[in-house]
């Protein structure tokens, strides 16, 4: 069982995400978001269309995070 403060502590971001809800998307208007996942014990940063992270509503296709943040910020 999971003591009150466990449950009630605020997950802290693994990663930063510079752009996260700056980036809108063109198929339906959302916000994108930050996301990672993990893939042959590397983590992949993504930037995910926010309908298509929460409601799974968007077909939007992901941003890779690493690439689009090297091609503003360099």
């Amino acid at each position: 069982c999971r003591s009150i403060e466990e449950k009630t502590q605020k997950k802290t971001a693994k990663y930063h995400y510079a752009l996260s809800g700056l980036i809108e998307c063109g198929h339906c208007g959302a916000s994108y978001v930050g996301n990672a996942k993990t893939s042959k014990g590397k983590a992949i940063r993504n930037y995910t269309c926010g309908n298509r992270y929460r409601t799974r509503t968007c077909t939007n296709s992901n941003l890779n995070a690493d690439y689009i943040e090297t091609e503003i910020f360099l």
